[in-house]
């Protein structure tokens, strides 16, 4: 009688340590298991490191500044961020930039980019983030009208 008292006060202590994945998994419907496994794969999901989606840039030749946006998805902005965007022209870079953090969960904006470029020139822009990974994009520069 005494071991089926103390397993009855077990079901009727929600309280006790160990007894709160057990309570979450039951009110989802799943077991204690399938709950460890999507809470792990959760985690792995965001600290999967990707590249940049996108870069968005036009070189205003009337102020010879380049401006540039990179896309680039991150749920924490100061864990996973493009760490350093660079300019380069016939393979010589000509102008970068460092970050610590991303300007916002979606995208890195950064002020223009005061460089002199001319009709015909083809700018090189590689956004790299802060686990490696790069995306790059070239623009050529128009014909001023």
């Amino acid at each position: 009688m005494g071991t089926r008292a103390v397993k009855r006060m077990d079901r009727e202590a929600p309280d006790r340590p160990g007894r709160i994945g057990g309570r979450i998994a039951r009110a989802l419907g799943l077991s204690s298991a399938w709950l460890a496994a999507a809470l792990l794969l959760a985690s792995a999901w965001d600290a999967h490191a990707t590249p940049a989606n996108s870069i968005k840039a036009h070189y205003d030749t009337g102020r010879g500044e380049l401006h540039v946006t990179v896309e680039h998805f991150v749920t924490d902005r100061s864990d996973h961020f493009i760490e350093r965007v660079s300019i380069l022209r016939g393979g010589e870079e000509i102008a970068s930039r460092r970050f610590d953090f991303q300007t916002s969960r979606r995208n890195q904006t950064m002020p223009p980019f005061r460089i002199s470029a001319g009709p015909g020139d083809l700018l090189r822009i590689v956004a790299v983030d802060n686990r490696g990974f790069s995306y790059d994009q070239t623009i050529p520069i128009p014909d001023a009208r």
